[in-house]
């Protein structure tokens, strides 16, 4: 202690434990050097003490606190005051501001938010791009279906409009008659009329003319 006494750093002392406390509570100290046998408060009950305050003028301190264990070289200057090797003979305790930890810690912590909203975000416009071409295709399938049931419909339409005539039709070799599937004998225009879309205009050919209309001459030039 003398030997910091005569440097350019300030220092104070106590008399006991309990004083100690009271001047931690009172002024700043960066480092402290305890005796474990002091009147009132011992070294290991003022640590405890000093240990409790995490404030100094209303600023965050970090209070790191180290036991002296007593070594074989301690002995030359404590061996009267019943020490042995390995015994706990005082403390040492370091106050570290934390203000600049914490102002660090709080960038960090304002950085990550940082980079997880903008993760946020790109994962976000991400998955409303890949829904909007989700969305856009099951559009684009539905108007094909509709467009082929569309024709598929049209399609039908037709087929239930066509009719058509197949197979051996039985027809009189005179008067040109069908006879139907139920035997019936029906004029060949009224039969290809009945099964097919097939509509027809009354005439007369060349020959008819001349062997019913002979005086009319209908297919003279």
């Amino acid at each position: 202690m003398l030997a910091l006494e005569e440097t350019v750093y300030q220092v104070d002392t106590a008399e006991s434990g309990t004083k100690g406390v009271e001047l931690q509570k009172k002024n700043f100290y960066n480092l402290i050097f305890l005796d474990l046998k002091m009147p009132g408060l011992n070294g290991v009950e003022t640590l405890q003490e000093i240990r409790k305050l995490d404030k100094i003028e209303g600023k965050p301190y970090y209070r790191l606190i180290r036991p002296f264990i007593t070594e074989e070289g301690c002995l030359k200057c404590h061996s009267d005051q019943g020490y042995k090797v390995g015994d706990i003979r005082g403390g040492i305790s370091l106050s570290v501001p934390m203000k600049p930890y914490l102002a660090s810690a709080q960038r960090r912590i304002v950085h990550v938010a940082i980079g997880l909203g903008v993760l946020w975000f790109i994962g976000v416009g991400g998955l409303w791009i890949g829904m909007g071409n989700i969305r856009n295709r099951i559009k684009e399938r539905e108007a094909v279906e509709k467009e082929r049931n569309g024709y598929v419909e049209d399609l039908q339409e037709a087929l239930e409009q066509v009719k058509q005539l197949g197979g051996l039709l039985p027809i009189c070799a005179h008067c040109k008659n069908i006879r139907d599937d139920k035997g019936y004998w029906n004029k060949i225009e009224s039969y290809i009329h009945q099964h097919s879309e097939a509509e027809f205009s009354h005439s007369i050919c060349p020959e008819c003319a001349k062997k019913f209309y002979p005086d009319l001459d209908i297919y003279d030039d």
